[in-house]
């Protein structure tokens, strides 16, 4: 079983995300995580998927918590993390049990299911592809600090 993550951003008018207002390579961390580039979570294993309610999930403030959820899971067994919606009344809960990490919220019924290692995998791959993406838009982002740690944890996965 894989895992897939994606952020979708949001396509609203008048748009809402900083990045259509000031340069995201030159937000301080706060704004960067903050306030650009809301969007939903969409998470995927086999048929079983988890999408976020509401689209103003900021994707480099989930691209943060879900590498911090990776290292915590990881590291420690039989342990948890927490995403906590920064818009709404939301979160995430990525548990570890046997090498297994377990993935509910407290918006639907679904729970998605990974090896530690493939969920490790699927995280890499989610970030990169955010960076990708959103670095090809805003080439000024691969410079930010954020961007440039988030590439270095995952960089050996």
């Amino acid at each position: 079983m894989v895992i897939q993550i994606r952020h979708r951003r949001e396509v609203q008018l008048p748009p809402t995300g900083w990045e259509y207002r000031s340069d995201p390579g030159q937000a301080s961390s706060a704004e960067l995580l903050w306030s650009f580039f809301p969007g939903n979570i969409e998470m995927r294993v086999d048929e079983t998927e988890i999408v976020s309610p509401v689209a103003s999930v900021p994707a480099l403030h989930f691209a943060v918590a879900v590498v911090q959820a990776m290292d915590v899971l990881v590291l420690s067994s039989n342990s948890s993390y927490v995403y906590n919606f920064t818009e709404a009344d939301e979160r995430i809960t990525f548990r570890d049990s046997d090498k297994r990490v377990y993935i509910t919220c407290s918006y639907s019924e679904s729970e998605l299911t990974v090896s530690t290692d493939e969920f490790s995998h699927g995280v890499a791959a989610f970030i990169q592809r955010v960076i990708r993406d959103l670095g090809c838009e805003y080439p000024s982002l691969r410079g930010h600090s954020i961007v440039r740690n988030l590439l270095q944890k995952v960089g050996d996965r």
